[in-house]
């Protein structure tokens, strides 16, 4: 009878040990239930900023200072705000005019 008592004593102790421990488990995961949801407002929160500031960089103009190089090319500054496009319609055009220059110089 005494064999069965402290079986039973043994088994009861492991049940309060496990109700304990499945309680702190489940505190533990309220918790970091609690910070996931927190965790995901603010990566939605980041996605929305990262993709306003991808719009404005599509808008943006990019402005940067000019370099030595190109300083000594442009003194005056003439094409510095000129974009790609328009550098290279005036590349043509002066071609152009070089060409009938020199094609006016022969006989």
């Amino acid at each position: 009878m005494r064999a069965s008592f402290d079986d039973y004593k043994n088994k009861h102790t492991l049940q309060q040990d496990l109700i304990k421990t499945l309680e702190m488990t489940e505190a533990k995961l309220g918790d970091v239930v609690k910070e996931r949801d927190a965790l995901l407002e603010r990566v939605k929160e980041l996605e929305g900023k990262i993709h306003s500031l991808e719009e404005k960089l599509k808008y943006a103009e990019v402005v940067r200072s000019p370099t030595e190089e190109e300083k000594e090319a442009d003194p005056v500054g003439m094409y510095t705000k000129s974009s790609r496009a328009e550098l290279i319609t005036k590349i043509f055009e002066e071609e152009s005019t070089m060409l009938e220059a020199a094609n006016s110089l022969v006989p």
